[in-house]
This record gives C-alpha cells, structure tokens and sequence, in this order.
C-alpha cells in the first residue's frame, strides 16, 4: 500500500467493492480477506470507470484477495479492519493486539457506525451488513477522514514527568471530576507515584467533559494497582471508619474466590462513567450493546471502579458513587457468575456475584471505561461523544 485513502468518497468505493466480492465468494461457499499490504493505490483518486466493457478493468486500483477457512461474519469483521487499515495505517493486519483492543481511533467520517459494526464483538450477518452498506448515501458523505500524525521514531520520546500536571491543570473547573494520583495516593497510604502519564488524548478528555455537560458523569481516576483484596485488607468492614467493604453473605472472601479477588490492573488514570448503563440486561446482553457503542469502550474492570468508589469518598467529602446501583463487572466467580461491586451505603461497598444469563434488575447495570489512546500526546483523535448511542441509565 502506498498511501492511506484520506477521502471519504474512495473509502466508500472500496468498501462496496470489497464487500461484493466477498458476498460473491460467500455465495460460493468460500470466504476471503483483502490484506492491505496487497493494495496499490493510484496518486490520484480512486475511480470507477463505468464506461469500461466487460472483461477490462472497472478501476485504478489493484489488490489481492486470499481465501481464508473462516466463518463470513469472521471474514466481514476482517473487512473491517482492512477499510481501517487503509485509512489509518494500522491493524491487527500488522499489529496482532489491535485484534483485542486496538480499533481505538474512530474514522473522522459518517462511515464510522458501519465500520465500527463490521468490527465488533457482536459481528454482523452477510444480510445485515449488504442492508448498512446499501443504505449509505453517497451524497450524506462530506467529512474527510484524518489519519494519525505520522511521528517519526527518532522524536518519540518518553513525556516529560510534569506532562500529566499539564494536563490535569487544565481539566480545572472544566467538568471532568478527577481523582488526582496525589490524593489517592495519600488516602491509601502508597509513595506518591512517578513518571504519571495521562494515557487519553485531550480531545477524548474534552470529549468526556462535552458528555457530562448532557448528563454524563464520567470520571477521570487514578487507579493505584491494587486488587480488591489488598483495598478490602486496608479499609475493613467496620462501618465507622468509612469508607470501608460489607461483608454481606461473606462467600466472596473464601479462599476459592482468590483468583479474581487478587487479581491487579495496570496502575494509571482510567475515564469512567458511573452513569451506570444497560440495566435490566443480562452479562451476555450488555456485552452487546457495549460492542454496538464503539471499538472506544469497555466495561470496566470491578477493581478499579471499587477503588475509584471509596477514593472518591475520602477526596470528595463523603459523595457516595454507586449508591443506589451496582456494577457488573468482568471477573467470573468460582461458580461461573459475574462478580458485583456497587451499593455503597453507610454498611459500605458490597461485593457479590449475579448471574451470565438472567437478566439484571434495573439497579443493575455497566460502568463503562473509555479504552487508552495510542500515543496519546500526538493523537488525532476525534472526539466519540457516548451519549448518542445508548437510552439513559439510572444512576444517583
């Protein structure tokens, strides 16, 4: 490949193309994939010569289709990842983690829902995806899409230890809640951490603030590293000195549910919105809509959003986040159930299990964590408002 398809017109081009041979190949009983390192691009724009006879060649473009032993919806998520290949570079055609986590950046254009559909854990049918596709009207598209700065190797350099205090000085007074490192360092009794980065763009935090102005509560919070067994250790069950943990039935403190108890995340600033969404959904369900949100988002881990709950407590005099709800989280227990943190009350944060399959009360629901950004400092990322995609949720 040897530029990026920085218009919306062209991708719109090669997404139709691409997608009519692949449903042809279907058809035949065979799947194929379109590696982006096959595609030569002409200088000028991509066209379809609608003039040409049958048998000469419909475009300027060329690539490669190579047929791959896989399922069609498996193949048209792969589609996927090679229209965002070819606009942004990457994928996991070239960087295996992209497969997991990696489709962070969304395309600058009205193309995006279908991309981001083609690339989700859900994945589409060939019916649903001809349906998306042919319902894109051409003359709708007038955004450009803008790939990553290009940063050479040799300037990218570690930021500067007072990069992340540049940043939250800024988010002052902004709307955006932020549990500073420093802070909730010194309420759980930890050195206070160096070489803090902020792993998140400005215009994904502005983003954020932009949500919570319609209702929105996202949080930035600094996540120290611990599991919940470290935090239930230091902070106890005794209801006067809050905040602390209840100890409930007491299942979740024995020995065979270590596993997830102990379990610890990578210590930084995490994006939280504890406008706690999709209740009423079983875990199943709520993985779903998760993925129809945006390649962006995930649920959140229970450790950082149980740390995040009583850090906020001790730094903002006493509010109680997931007061009257609870969070699903991603930890199964020992018999297979999602583990549960929320009602945090004066008998403190209460942890338990649910279940995969039956639905969840409407009390009940996800806190959503907004995924890092790549190069966060340099990025172009636009900003993924999250209101738009989801009906409400009950929170405080």
């Amino acid at each position: 490949m040897n530029r990026l398809i920085t218009d919306v017109d062209e991708q719109l081009v090669v997404l139709r193309m691409l997608f009519n041979e692949l449903k042809e190949s279907v058809s035949n009983g065979k799947c194929v994939i379109f590696p982006p390192d096959t595609f030569v691009l002409p200088e000028g724009r991509i066209c379809i010569d609608k003039s040409a006879k049958p048998g000469e060649k419909l475009v300027n473009f060329s690539y490669k289709q190579v047929e791959k032993d896989i399922s069609a919806r498996e193949a048209l998520r792969l589609l996927g990842a090679t229209i965002y290949h070819l606009a942004c570079g990457k994928s996991e055609f070239n960087r295996e983690s992209f497969a997991l986590d990696g489709y962070r950046q969304p395309l600058d254009s009205n193309l995006w829902p279908v991309v981001s559909r083609l690339l989700g854990k859900k994945g589409l049918s060939m019916a649903e995806a001809e349906t998306m596709i042919g319902a894109i009207d051409p003359e709708s598209l007038k955004m450009v899409i803008k790939p990553p700065l290009s940063v050479p190797v040799s300037t990218k350099i570690v930021p500067p230890v007072d990069a992340a205090y540049d940043i939250l000085d800024e988010l002052a007074n902004k709307g955006l809640k932020v549990l500073r490192h420093e802070k909730v360092a010194e309420f759980w009794g930890i050195p206070l951490p160096e070489n803090v980065r902020i792993s998140y763009s400005r215009n994904s935090l502005n983003a954020a603030i932009a949500d919570n102005l319609s209702g929105q509560q996202w949080i930035l919070a600094y996540y120290t590293g611990q599991s919940i067994d470290q935090m239930m250790r230091k902070r106890g069950f005794r209801t006067f000195n809050q905040p602390c943990f209840y100890v409930g039935s007491g299942k979740w403190l024995e020995e065979t549910e270590k596993r997830w108890r102990e379990k610890k995340l990578e210590p930084g600033y995490y994006l939280l919105n504890f406008n706690v969404h999709f209740n009423s959904k079983n875990w199943y369900e709520q993985e779903e809509q998760i993925a129809d949100l945006s390649p962006v988002y995930e649920r959140a881990h229970e450790a950082i959003v149980v740390e995040a709950v009583l850090s906020n407590y001790r730094i903002r005099d006493g509010e109680r986040l997931l007061k009257f709800n609870r969070h699903c989280g991603r930890e199964l227990d020992s018999q297979g159930n999602p583990v549960l943190v929320g009602y945090f009350d004066t008998t403190g944060i209460m942890i338990s299990s649910g279940s995969l399959r039956n639905s969840r009360s409407y009390r009940e629901g996800v806190v959503i964590a907004r995924k890092f950004d790549p190069d966060p400092l340099t990025s172009t990322l636009i900003q993924t408002h999250f209101g738009s995609y989801h009906g409400g949720g009950y929170h405080d």
